[in-house]
């Protein structure tokens, strides 16, 4: 991709990305490329066990990864200091965090080198499942006492979006970019029932991801039983594998369910185009999940597929508004089995569902539409005409308008 008119007469804008331990490498090196293509200089830092995330190919990014020790022994390590001391010589235009203890880190960085502060959390953390609520609490103080400081808030999913902006931010800084499938993918032959030694006669349930019971797995294991003996569940990811290949066994599914570890992300489209429907489970344990906008969504959405999804505020929303599939009550294999034959059994309402995937695909969710509107957000920053300010925290400041 050809750099900008605007960044190339900028020269190349120098990009701290501070990279959370609490999001997957590959986000993090997803949205640092497109950066990088739009002619930016990126550097990534992050913690020592996150940065083996982006050693050999596991995690592919052009960025140099720097060590960024965080958290209470931080201060007993050189890195800590040589780190700050890279972040302070680079000279950096923007700033970016990842979560609210980095946007914390972020923002006095920012502040001393006169750079625009980027807030990009892929959850929604005062929601977190994982956080006590004296954690979330912390967090939630952060995002809000820090908000006049943000230049530009990039944010996963609509609903969650909708919590900040116009709330503790001016809408207009508020910006949701969704973590979408390439348009274009290598056409090579699918390999996901060749795998499963299934032929086409087979109905292929599939979800790729996280293996954990809060993800609603279990629940298909329930609602196999009501579905044709013809509808199998595929599993690609990781996590607690093992479990549930035993317990599919022990209810009488081993031939129905087939649990396959992670795939190479290059490599998954080639299985989830093999499919006939994408299922996403998952529960309402907490605020965070019911926002939640994954990218597996986009990745059915890239290969076609009619989805059916639990009934979660950011789900629901997205999936009935676009006319994709189905939704189902939250914990009830019965409704996700009668969503599942809604689909399977009307082939001209699978038919739609497909086609309106691919038009929403090839017009607005793929990453291309996507890292063109990140480029636009944080590049746009850069603009030497527009003042820096970074407030005065717990006040409104002056605000650059952003691309929207």
């Amino acid at each position: 991709m050809a750099k900008s008119t605007k960044t190339s007469a900028l020269g190349s804008p120098r990009i701290a990305h501070l990279s959370s331990a609490r999001t997957s490498g590959a986000i993090t090196a997803k949205y640092a490329e497109a950066l990088i293509e739009g002619g930016a200089d990126v550097r990534i830092f992050a913690s020592r066990e996150k940065a083996h995330e982006f050693e050999g190919s596991l995690v592919a990014t052009s960025a140099p990864v720097l060590d960024l020790p965080f958290g209470k022994r931080a201060l007993a390590r050189s890195a800590f200091y040589t780190a700050r001391l890279q972040l302070m010589t680079m000279g950096p235009k923007i700033v970016i965090a990842e979560d609210p203890e980095l946007l914390k880190f972020a923002a006095k960085y920012a502040r001393i080198a006169r750079a625009r502060l980027v807030y990009m959390p892929f959850e929604y953390y005062p929601g977190a499942a994982y956080a006590t609520p004296e954690l979330q609490r912390r967090w939630r103080l952060i995002e809000r006492r820090l908000a006049p400081a943000i230049a530009a808030w990039i944010i996963p999913g609509d609903k969650i979006a909708e919590l900040y902006a116009g709330a503790i931010a001016p809408a207009e800084v508020v910006h949701v970019v969704y973590n979408g499938s390439p348009r274009r993918v290598p056409e090579r032959a699918p390999k996901l029932r060749r795998a499963l030694g299934v032929g086409p006669e087979v109905k292929i349930l599939l979800y790729q991801g996280s293996v954990q019971e809060r993800r609603g797995i279990w629940d298909v294991l329930g609602a196999l039983p009501l579905l044709p003996s013809f509808v199998h569940f595929a599993v690609l990811g990781m996590g607690e594998l093992n479990r549930l290949r035993e317990d599919a066994a022990s209810l009488g599914l081993r031939d129905r369910v087939h649990v396959l570890d992670a795939v190479p992300q290059a490599e998954l489209s080639d299985y989830t185009k093999d499919a006939d429907v994408g299922l996403i489970p998952i529960h309402n344990t907490c605020v965070s999940y019911d926002l939640c906008n994954p990218g597996k969504l986009f990745e059915y959405i890239g290969a076609s597929l009619p989805l059916a999804v639990s009934r979660l505020t950011q789900l629901e929303w997205f999936v009935t508004l676009h006319g994709l599939g189905e939704v189902f009550d939250l914990r009830s294999p019965s409704s996700l089995a009668q969503a599942v034959l809604r689909l399977l059994e009307d082939d001209a309402y699978r038919e739609q569902c497909r086609s309106r995937c691919q038009r929403l695909q090839a017009t607005s969710v793929c990453w291309e539409v996507q890292a063109d509107k990140l480029r636009r957000i944080v590049l746009g920053l850069c603009d030497p005409s527009t003042e820096v300010s970074h407030g005065t925290p717990g006040t409104d400041a002056h605000r650059p308008t952003v691309l929207q």
